[in-house]
């Protein structure tokens, strides 16, 4: 089978059987999941234009584009883009293809230019992605080309969220603000932190054969899983001469609005096997010095109620700052994704602090972590198992939790659940159901 099979044309008629199909796959009131949604390429094809070409979706961090002329390759779902600081300190993000006959217009990941030229035929743009020069003009009858009209294609909007970078292409997409809905709370307290942030030791990619989705639920949900999935991994990490401890009960929320979803909860005491296991000493007391300033910019209860968080921004940028990993879910047709995955750290904190969370990083949720492993194992056995023709028609069952609404406490502002409950993955499949479900402009 195929990881990545050629694009397919979706007709008029294509396009509605798909609809009848996406509206019988999730159902939000039982809390079944068709399993098609992880396996059809058609629905996978529908999935680029309805759910990526019109979401806000995270391209880049600030802090790897600092002056002009520095420039990211990042993708939006299946389309390359590129992420390049402009002259007067403004970013600019584009389609990564040159107008003549598409090709890619930088084959690297990152760096610094004056101007992209194609390799293929030498066609040249500016910062922004404006096509400034037609090799060889007089030759090819190049002058009687309209350059201001075949300038690289340019997404609808783009906004900065505390040195997250986000773009659409959507025109008539919310503001960023608006489309986190009533977790936008959970968000900032996340990511206004202390003197900012920024990423260390570059992006690591790796392939995963599965589909994005199964990251995205999990982060967004998925606490449920760590007992029995990572175990063994805890067993491993356990310093010598300790014994491993049952953790502690949460005592958090499950939070979901707009397709988002995760779980705050207030850091609980940690046994020295906890804490070494998990974040390591100095680590720590670094991130208790920074609390009191951290609750000056998002308020006391922010700050305590979200010191430990796993989450995922719909559709697919997945956080897990106690570990301090920042992940993109990229797809790479419907078998298969591609994680890239950063180290986000104060950018004020000490440089040993900062050396330390990139080797955390790389011990558990890297692309060789231990907890990444267990992850992406039970994501693939279930990619495989859906081989299957059967399998790819028995219902999942996506039924835990009460699916409350307000947190009695009134700690947790929004839509909430009991941290170990399905909510915020019911959440997710049903706005993705919604988009699927509306025609783009142009159908």
């Amino acid at each position: 089978m195929a990881l990545h099979p050629a694009p397919i044309t979706l007709t008029p008629g294509v396009r509605s059987a798909l609809e009848e199909k996406v509206a019988s796959l999730i159902d939000s009131e039982t809390g079944t999941i068709g399993p098609e949604i992880y396996a059809d390429p058609y629905l996978h094809e529908l999935e680029q234009e309805r759910v990526f070409g019109r979401c806000w979706l995270l391209v880049a961090h600030e802090s790897l584009i600092p002056k002009a002329g520095d420039f990211f390759a990042s993708r939006m779902g299946e389309d390359p883009v590129l992420v390049v600081r402009q002259k007067d300190g403004s970013i600019a993000v584009f389609l990564n293809q040159c107008r003549h006959r598409g090709a890619r217009l930088c084959r690297a990941d990152l760096g610094k230019t004056k101007a992209f030229q194609c390799t293929y035929h030498g066609w040249t743009y500016d910062l922004g992605g404006n096509l400034v020069s037609i090799s060889k003009s007089d030759a090819v009858g190049g002058d009687r080309i309209d350059k201001s009209e075949w300038g690289a294609i340019k997404v609808a909007k783009i906004h900065n969220f505390y040195g997250l970078i986000f773009a659409t292409w959507d025109e008539d997409a919310p503001s960023f603000e608006d489309s986190l809905g009533e977790t936008r709370w959970y968000w900032e307290a996340m990511f206004n932190r202390p003197g900012g942030t920024e990423v260390i030791g570059g992006v690591q990619k790796w392939e995963v054969p599965a589909n994005w989705k199964f990251g995205a639920e999990q982060f967004a949900s998925d606490i449920y899983h760590f007992d029995y999935t990572h175990v063994a991994s805890a067993l491993a990490m356990m310093p010598e001469g300790m014994e491993y401890q049952e953790p502690p009960p949460l005592e958090g929320r499950q939070f979901r609005d707009r397709g988002h979803g995760g779980v705050a909860t207030p850091m609980v005491e940690m046994s020295d096997m906890q804490t070494a296991m998990a974040m390591g000493m100095e680590v720590m007391r670094y991130n208790q010095s920074t609390r009191d300033a951290h609750a000056k910019l998002v308020g006391e209860q922010a700050a305590k109620q979200t010191q430990f968080v796993h989450a995922n921004m719909f559709p697919n940028m997945g956080i897990l700052p106690l570990n301090q990993t920042l992940r993109i879910w990229q797809p790479k047709g419907p078998n298969a994704m591609e994680v890239w995955a950063w180290t986000l750290v104060d950018r004020d904190a000490p440089e040993d602090i900062k050396k330390q969370c990139r080797i955390k990083t790389q011990m558990t949720f890297a692309s060789s972590g231990v907890f990444e492993q267990d992850d992406a194992e039970n994501w693939t056995e279930i990619q495989r198992v859906l081989r299957g023709t059967k399998a790819r028609k028995t219902l999942f069952n996506n039924m835990i939790g009460a699916n409350e609404s307000k947190d009695p406490s009134g700690k947790y502002p929004g839509r909430t659940d009991r941290a170990q409950s399905e909510a915020a993955s019911r959440e997710f499949y049903s706005w993705w159901r919604d988009l699927m479900l509306q025609p783009v402009q142009g159908e």
